[in-house]
């Protein structure tokens, strides 16, 4: 049984119906999604898209913080993945100049909050002796 398996076979079966997949572009469904329903988001290993040219189509930039901010209820968090330094270090710039918001785990970026699991990205860059970083952020403001 593979993990994903695993995990949703744990789960009760109310929760389990709570569950759906997107298999698109995110943020064409918040656009349509009404305010402040999220809890929790999380966005483990996006693409750092590491050349300068294109940093412009990384999911985490300064427009679309504010879109999932604006879907996030107060003291929702965002829990954040990436083993490319330079990308988490423009993340977490990005929420410092954000008021809506405090970084909860600022003392410890490499430690990995309980509710981040483990994903293949993670696995691979343990493999190559990278570190990966963890941001956790909690919304504080509208």
């Amino acid at each position: 049984m593979n993990g994903l398996a695993s995990f949703i076979s744990n789960l009760e079966l109310e929760k389990y119906e709570k569950i759906r997949l997107f298999k698109s572009d995110i943020r064409e469904l918040l656009l349509h999604l009404s305010k402040k329903i999220f809890d929790e988001i999380f966005i483990l290993y996006p693409d750092p898209w590491p050349k300068t040219r294109h940093e412009k189509r990384r999911i985490l930039n300064e427009k679309n913080l504010n879109l999932f901010l604006s879907k996030l209820k107060i003291n929702g968090r965002i829990f954040i993945a990436t083993d490319v330094k330079k990308y988490f270090d423009s993340i977490v710039k990005l929420f410092e100049s954000n008021v809506n918001v405090k970084i909860i785990n600022f003392n410890n970026f490499y430690l990995r909050p309980k509710k981040v699991i483990i994903t293949r990205y993670e696995k691979k860059a343990l493999s190559k002796k990278i570190k990966p970083l963890y941001l956790e952020v909690k919304k504080i403001l509208d």
